[in-house]
């Protein structure tokens, strides 16, 4: 890894660092290097002694050091926290305000409703299928694979942004919805073209399934609306400015809902069902 040349917006870098609550001052800041906190400010805007923009080069290991401290969540080496430095300071104030966001996980665990959801088949009506116990971290429905299935969220909310994601263990993926305003009722994963509720299925990966439907007042970011259009697993780093983005909004201004559902294998005719599944049919 090659050391530090002219470093692009330093003050103003050093400031995130203190804006974003990493140091308190820049008294605290030149603690860090062993010089005073004028020291630091000269290193950024100059002085008639010292280069704008530069770090004495014997300070370069401990510049290192004192951005990797911004990030104690990630797992970044020397060279990731070198390339922030060296970044335009968008880019850096951007890293910096996705590792003091929750995890998506965390706000679903924070705020998610998961009381407010109901799971249709092409055989139901007005009935739910299937639904277990209320109890904590248990599937709420539990259904086959290959059954076509729909979901609807029922929302006292106004907001009329809704995006639904699903997850199955470590992986994210996006699916259609649309909201009923004027019902109060978000469909996932939305409408035919002909205003009937649309079907979806599971067809290959049976276990616990969550969907999740996040709704807001606020239009998510043109970049993370592309993302949710695409038929892909997402990956991190868009799970984490999703929500960042969530995390920025009042909570008068968002709502999450989500729903776990047990997928289970078909059986094949020779095989009968286990006795201590606590599942019936859909």
């Amino acid at each position: 890894m090659g050391g530090f040349g002219e470093i692009p917006m330093l003050y103003q870098k050093f400031r995130l660092l203190i804006a974003y609550g990493i140091y308190r001052d820049w008294k605290a800041l030149g603690a860090e290097f062993g010089v005073s906190g004028k020291t630091v400010q000269a290193w950024g805007h100059g002085s008639a002694k010292q280069r704008v923009n530069w770090v004495p080069e014997h300070h370069h290991t401990t510049l290192i050091d004192v951005f990797a401290k911004a990030f104690p969540g990630k797992s970044y080496g020397p060279t990731k926290i070198r390339n922030l430095i060296l970044a335009p300071l968008h880019d850096l104030e951007r890293e910096l305000l996705l590792s003091k966001s929750s995890s998506l996980i965390d706000l679903i665990e924070q705020e998610g409703r998961n009381d407010a959801c109901g799971l249709f088949t092409h055989a139901s009506t007005l009935d739910l299928v299937t639904r277990r116990g209320a109890r904590q971290r248990q599937p709420q429905f539990s259904i086959g694979l290959a059954t076509p299935f729909r979901l609807e969220f029922q929302t006292g909310f106004h907001g009329g942004k809704t995006y639904a994601l699903q997850q199955v263990e470590k992986l994210w993926a996006p699916v259609d919805s649309s909201f009923d305003a004027a019902n109060r009722v978000i469909h996932v994963p939305g409408f035919c073209d002909d205003g009937e509720p649309d079907f979806m299925e599971e067809n290959e990966d049976a276990g616990r399934h969550r969907f999740v439907v996040i709704q807001t007042k606020a239009t998510f970011p043109v970049s993370a609306q592309t993302v949710l259009r695409q038929p892909n697993v997402l990956d991190s780093r868009t799970l984490d400015e999703l929500a960042a983005f969530y995390s920025d909004l009042k909570k008068t201004e968002r709502r999450i809902f989500y729903v776990d559902i047990e997928i289970s294998k078909k059986l094949e005719p020779h095989e009968k069902p286990s006795a201590d599944t606590g599942h019936s049919p859909a």
